[in-house]
């Protein structure tokens, strides 16, 4: 990790990429902070121009390194604002990294703006899931709060695809510039470095208390600290900040690991001047888990075998027989078909004219209407419909609740055939005349009866009386009727003349009469006669 302080490459990074006495490394996580200037046009829009820079010049690194032999590719990079990080992997061991991820989480601004946060990148090697991860935490001698509201927000924030978060992983390495510093004066700071009495200083230092108050980084380790602290310098130079300012010296840039599988071999700083930090570096040794996978799945079914013979024999733990099982012979049955209602009859089709022979409904079997002997008040031919389907096995006659009234019966026979009465020659589709409505045809499960307006006797109700106007207070009331308006009233002698029989009777003579209208003054009726 190495805070660029917004600076170009220009030296050589072997010093940091490959430290003497030490193996090559297999893979490389390289973390930048403020590998652009801070502006505000910065801020707003992240800029890859300096990223690809430092790409080219790290990779021609590898190329040109003394001692070379393996071969290394970019593998991987991502950048919030200034934050970036750039996987290097040794080209033997790219086949065997797989489901690879890049996120990042602002904290800057309450999370608006990226001059601050976190920039991660997930790995599966082999059977091993691996996160890298580097940040940058608000900055401020005093402001211990904010950053560890930073790490508590990109910790618990940042997440890869599948909700995966930084602690789903079993190895876990942060490189960053994480801002804590030295919780002394800066006179005392600086006659401790300049003695290597880093005890002392490290007993101040306020990552390491945010550690063991458990604020921060819970569960995480970081190496022996054995070399000065890596802020601020003057750049180009050995010396701390000489300015108006003059910054407390600080181990701003650290690195922290979790995970069972890590063993820390070297961690220590590069001596690099570029910049006003110091770059930092760790070695580790890793155990990667590689499984079998066709032995993991032929032991996975023979757990599952074991599992079911032991739910089988559990039954039989106390020493019970097994139960006798006897071949069960295949049965066919015959499914028994609920009968249906034959089709509902319509005013073209419905009704059959008399050459039509009458077919009988045998696909229901007679209701509880066939034994009631019908109202001789109301003795109605019936007719049956024709039923194209095929004759069924009789099925027993069923009792119904329902108790019918004398006038909705139809006579028909009740033989053991089960079989309708013929269809009567005088039904005629006139017998469904709009000018009865009191005919109605019903069913009685077996047919459809309609019944013939000739052969009831059935009327409708009378007309209610026309009112009479009640006559005016002017009127006289002794004087008798106006002879030009006896005309239009009907006398309680006359008779409608007969109608024939299938049309509405009304009889005039049935109203009752209409009262007597007292007469007018003379002098009134002369009038009304004359107008």
């Amino acid at each position: 990790t190495w805070n660029l302080n917004a600076k170009g490459p220009g030296e050589s990074l072997d010093a940091w990429l490959f430290p003497a006495n030490t193996p090559e490394p297999d893979i490389y996580s390289i973390a930048f902070q403020e590998i652009v200037e801070l502006t505000p046009g910065q801020i707003l829009a992240t800029d890859p121009a300096k990223r690809r820079m430092w790409e080219t010049y790290i990779m021609d690194a590898f190329e040109q390194r003394k001692v070379r032999k393996s071969d290394y590719l970019l593998f991987r990079s991502e950048q919030l604002v200034g934050t970036a990080i750039i996987i290097v992997v040794k080209s033997g061991i790219s086949k065997n990294i797989r489901n690879v991820e890049s996120a990042t989480k602002k904290t800057g601004l309450q999370g608006l703006s990226g001059n601050k946060g976190g920039v991660g990148v997930r790995l599966d090697i082999a059977d091993s899931s691996v996160c890298f991860m580097t940040c940058h935490l608000a900055a401020g001698h005093g402001n211990i709060s904010e950053r560890h509201a930073d790490y508590r927000t990109i910790s618990g924030g940042l997440s890869f695809l599948r909700g995966k978060t930084i602690d789903d992983h079993e190895i876990i390495i942060w490189a960053a510039d994480f801002n804590y510093r030295i919780g002394m004066s800066n006179l005392d700071v600086r006659q401790y470095v300049e003695g290597d009495q880093l005890d002392q200083l490290l007993s101040a230092d306020q990552l390491i208390r945010g550690m063991d108050d458990s604020e921060v980084f819970v569960g995480y380790d970081e190496g022996p600290i054995i070399f000065r602290p890596t802020y601020k310098y003057d750049n180009g130079t050995d010396d701390y900040d000489t300015s108006e300012k003059a910054r407390i010296p600080a181990w701003t840039d650290r690195i922290l690991f979790k995970g069972s599988a890590l063993r820390l071999k070297e961690y220590n700083r590069a001596e690099l001047r570029t910049s006003d930090h110091r770059p930092v570096f760790a070695i580790f040794d890793a155990t990667i888990r590689e499984v079998d996978h066709a032995k993991k799945d032929a032991i996975a079914r023979d757990l599952k075998r074991s599992i079911r013979q032991n739910e089988t024999m559990s039954g039989f733990a106390k020493g019970d027989d097994f139960p006798s099982v006897s071949p069960v012979s295949k049965t066919s049955v015959a499914r028994e078909k609920s009968p249906r209602l034959p089709p509902r009859p319509t005013m073209a089709t419905g009704i059959s004219d008399k050459t039509e022979s009458a077919l009988p409904a045998k696909s229901r079997a007679p209701s509880l209407h066939t034994t009631t002997t019908p109202s001789p008040h109301s003795p109605l031919p019936t007719h049956s419909l024709n039923s194209p389907r095929k004759a069924v096995p009789a099925i027993a006659a069923r009792t119904s609740a329902f108790v019918p009234s004398a006038s909705t019966l139809a006579a028909f026979s009740t033989s053991s055939k089960r079989q309708p009465p013929p269809v009567p020659s005088d039904v005629r589709v006139s017998s469904l005349a709009a000018t009865s409505p009191t005919i109605t045809p019903y069913s009685t499960g077996d047919h459809i009866v309609v019944p013939s307006s000739s052969s009831t006797s059935r009327r409708a109700p009378p007309l209610p009386p026309r009112m009479t106007p009640t006559p005016k207070g002017s009127l006289d009331v002794n004087d008798s009727i106006p002879d030009g308006l006896l005309s239009k009233v009907m006398s309680r002698d006359m008779t409608a003349s007969p109608t024939p029989s299938n049309e509405t009777h009304i009889s005039v003579a049935e109203k009752q009469p209409p009262p007597v209208v007292p007469e007018k003054p003379a002098a009134l009726r002369s009038s009304s006669l004359t107008g």
